[in-house]
């Protein structure tokens, strides 16, 4: 009797459910790789929405230079429009810590992004000599 040379249905099978499983879990990687890039990105959209508005602060100072960067108070992002869905606010307080130079009025700048899942803030230190 001649045996032949190939796979039985047997094996096929098992072939099969082991590329099966394989392929299952290659396939939910992929989702969770999709997931973080979608994140990675809407993180590089609050950053750029943080820095306009940043930027919008340090321009105060060449908008009214008799104010100075000491006179910078909140609320200056408010007049910005929504960046890509990303709405910016600020926050000024008073700033005596190790960063401030002696004798000089100096305060803190936060700047925060936000489109209600994801947010990023920027700190920023004034100083008006």
């Amino acid at each position: 009797m001649k045996r032949g040379r190939g796979f039985s249905l047997i094996e096929l099978v098992i072939i099969i459910v082991v590329l099966s499983l394989g392929l299952v879990g290659l396939t939910a990687l992929f989702g969770q790789t999709v997931g973080s890039v979608d994140t990675n990105d809407r993180i590089g959209v609050a950053a750029q929405a943080a820095q306009r508005c940043a930027e919008h602060v340090l321009a105060r100072r060449r908008v009214d230079s008799a104010v100075g960067y000491a006179g910078v108070a909140s609320g200056l992002c408010a007049a910005l429009p929504a960046y890509a869905g990303f709405t910016a606010t600020d926050s000024v307080v008073a700033y005596a810590g190790a960063g401030c130079p002696g004798g000089a009025n100096c305060k803190q700048v936060t700047v925060t992004a936000s489109d209600g899942s994801t947010s990023r803030s920027l700190h920023l230190l004034v100083v008006d000599y």
